[in-house]
């Protein structure tokens, strides 16, 4: 068989193995997808009209067709390669930003003026050297056009990306000229099959477009898809479905079943939607674009998943109640961009005053929150360098010894103008842009650099407590790094306890359990933070080297509005108590719930009764306060007076505190301790003569 025959069958093989793998595979309706198609499909025919020019040359069987017919089609399919991968390579960037289409317009224009002048050497016989000539600018002009469109794009592509994509522009400039200048070369329609494979598994990858837990389309297929609706205004409808508490069931659920949930939701999702494209961005994140904008459309739809949702849905033997969050968005009248859609849905997912609303219009939804996340991202992003990151303490109160203790080191942030935000809202946008590793770390340093400078044993301190979120007990070397700094500042390990979220041991838990266990084997203190809020895990008071749990100041609070939530409070920290572990209650502000937390059992105190957070100063001022009160009960106990006389001045101390904690505020944010005023020193000086 003549080589080169060989060689387009094999490539016409190869063609139609690609053609049928790519077909098989859930392929979103891309503009980039649909030119990748056409582009492999120009390649297919360019192999069969170059082997049946052979065949034409070698047998006589299909003598009645005109030589010529194969021989321009092949032709003018081997024109149109270069004009086709430009076109993909520009759909490849549009998917991406937006960019100018007089790139189109070019890169047609050089094909198409070449393709005239060729067609016409070659149909009225011009000299061959005139097409070449024509065809080597041509390819030139590919080159170059693609060449410097890759280098000014070149950011919105990994590397490898770029590279692969500038090696295949050369490859087919090469492969192109070889065909027309060297007459034996025979190999170019083979080498195009073997390119597209490669190019199949490095670049135009399906599983970039396709969610791998729901099997729908995903964010970047969204994005692909209706850039051009957006950018040319045309009308569609979307509508959204947030699946709510989704994060806390993950704690007692796990994530196989999580994933259960959203792959079931996809399927009945994809099984009802007729007239639509069902996406899934993330986290239980669900649209469904209607480019029919009646709605009659949509109406039916909402309908179903209101209907289905309505009931139990069934995992691994387990019913389980999910409530869907549905926003109605019409397109370009609600959302001008992609980044508005996924703002809605972002708002929608976190602002829990959405939660259970039936179906919302977009136009119901308060979008400043993108300018809030924006404000507080720039903020966050510059706090550290900008000095405007402070450790406050909050004290710890021991019902056994009857005193301050120790101290829960929290951070606090100002904006630009001084005005302090709270950890409520910056901590999550911390953990997103990555700076809670910074924030983490130099919090953990202020503490160390304190217990440092202080004398402890002379003003009571036995633990100082530190915070770990979720994004720094996904580091490996966290216990190294730490370690390592309490060291440098000879720290001795058991002054410190880490407070660590039942939420970080949803993470990376492998990561999770070495830390926590490096940190335990070492003697520093570990507890369990926020126990209570959300699903609570028994798992992690059993496994987990925990030495004390802290009640969320939540439970507290139902626990003094709700006998129900007593009772189920009294039992939890008779549980935790039985285990072998310490009971600290969060959120203490009276008297009274001071009294019944201590008779319930709790260990440790902690609450806006015994201190809010305050500077480093005004704690240590604190302690020696609490110090002097100490002493002077003390002293009445050990005089035995009588009880008029010990509650008279039981009394007087309180009001001396409340007056001190109503007076002295740092800033009207804060609303912090200032040092007790000379007249009140005055006043305990008088009750320690008595």
């Amino acid at each position: 068989m003549n080589v080169a025959i060989a060689f387009d069958i094999s490539a016409l093989s190869l063609f139609t193995v690609i053609l049928l793998l790519f077909i098989n595979k859930r392929i979103a309706p891309t503009q980039t997808n649909r030119v990748f198609i056409l582009f492999v499909l120009c390649l297919f025919f360019t192999s069969f009209f170059s082997l049946a020019s052979l065949l034409h040359k070698s047998y006589t069987f299909i003598s009645f067709i005109p030589f010529d017919f194969f021989t321009i089609t092949n032709h003018a399919l081997k024109i149109s390669i270069p004009l086709l991968f430009s076109y993909y390579i520009f759909t490849l960037v549009a998917s991406q930003k937006k960019t100018s289409r007089r790139f189109i317009k070019y890169t047609l224009l050089a094909p198409l003026i070449y393709s005239i002048f060729a067609l016409t050497a070659f149909i009225f016989n011009l000299q061959a050297s005139i097409a070449q000539a024509f065809y080597l600018l041509y390819t030139f002009i590919f080159l170059l056009q693609n060449v410097l469109f890759l280098k000014k794009h070149r950011s919105i592509f990994p590397k490898q990306k770029t590279i692969v994509l500038l090696s295949f522009v050369v490859l087919f400039t090469l492969v192109l000229n070889a065909e027309i200048y060297l007459a034996s070369f025979s190999m170019g329609n083979i080498i195009f099959a073997l390119s597209i494979l490669v190019l199949l598994f490095t670049t135009h990858r399906q599983e970039e477009t396709i969610c791998n837990i729901s099997l729908l389309y995903n964010q970047t297929a969204f994005s692909s898809i209706y850039a051009n609706y957006f950018e040319k205004k045309i009308p569609f409808t979307i509508v959204t479905i947030v699946l709510d508490d989704l994060f806390y069931l993950l704690k007692t659920l796990g994530i196989q079943q999580i994933n259960a949930i959203i792959k079931e939701t996809a399927f009945f999702l994809n099984d009802i939607a007729k007239n639509a494209l069902i996406f899934h961005f993330n986290d239980g994140k669900f649209c469904a674009t209607f480019n029919d904008t009646s709605e009659e459309a949509y109406l039916t739809f909402i309908e179903k998943i209101k209907e289905r949702f309505a009931k139990a849905w069934q995992i691994d033997l387990i019913e389980i109640k999910i409530f869907p969050r549905l926003a109605l968005i019409a397109c370009p009248k609600d959302a001008e961009s992609i980044e508005d859609v996924i703002e809605i849905l972002e708002i929608l997912q976190h602002d829990e005053k959405y939660k259970k609303e039936g179906l919302l219009y977009a136009s119901q939804i308060d979008t400043s929150y993108r300018l809030k996340t924006a404000f507080l991202d720039h903020t966050v992003k510059n706090a550290l360098a900008e000095n405007r990151i402070d450790v406050y303490y909050q004290a710890i109160f021991s019902t056994e010894k009857n005193r301050i203790i120790g101290a829960e080191a929290l951070v606090r942030m100002q904006d630009e103008k001084g005005r302090y935000i709270s950890p409520e809202d910056f901590i999550p946008i911390a953990e997103k842009n990555g700076t809670i590793l910074r924030i983490g770390e130099y919090v953990y340093e202020s503490v160390c650099r304190f217990i440092n400078e202080t004398d402890l044993a002379f003003y009571g301190i036995e633990k100082m407590d530190v915070n770990l979120s979720v994004v720094q007990c996904m580091q490996e070397n966290l216990s190294e790094q730490f370690l390592m700094i309490a060291d440098l500042y000879k720290i001795p390990y058991e002054h410190l306890n880490f407070e660590i979220t039942e939420t970080a041991a949803i993470f990376s838990k492998k990561i999770f359990e070495q830390n926590i266990q490096r940190f335990a084997e070492a003697g520093i203190e570990l507890s369990l933070d926020d126990y209570g809020s959300g699903y609570s895990n028994i798992n992690y008071l059993i496994n987990l080297p925990f030495n004390m749990i802290k009640i969320d100041k939540n439970i507290v609070w139902k626990a003094f509005l709700s006998d129900k939530s007593y009772t189920a409070l009294s039992f939890t920290i008779s549980m935790i108590k039985a285990l072998g572990m310490t009971v600290l209650a969060e959120g203490v502000e009276t008297y009274e719930q001071a009294q019944q937390l201590t008779k319930l059992g709790c260990n440790y105190l902690q609450g806006y009764y015994f201190s809010k957070p305050v500077p480093k100063e005004l704690f240590l001022s604190l302690l020696i306060q609490n110090q002097t009160e100490n002493e002077i009960l003390e002293f009445i106990d050990s005089r035995n007076a009588k009880t008029q006389t010990k509650k008279i001045l039981h009394d007087s101390i309180k009001e001396l505190q409340s007056i001190n904690k109503n007076t002295s505020q740092k800033s009207a944010e804060t609303e912090d301790f200032d040092v007790l005023e000379l007249e009140e020193l005055e006043e305990i000086e008088e009750l320690k003569e008595i």
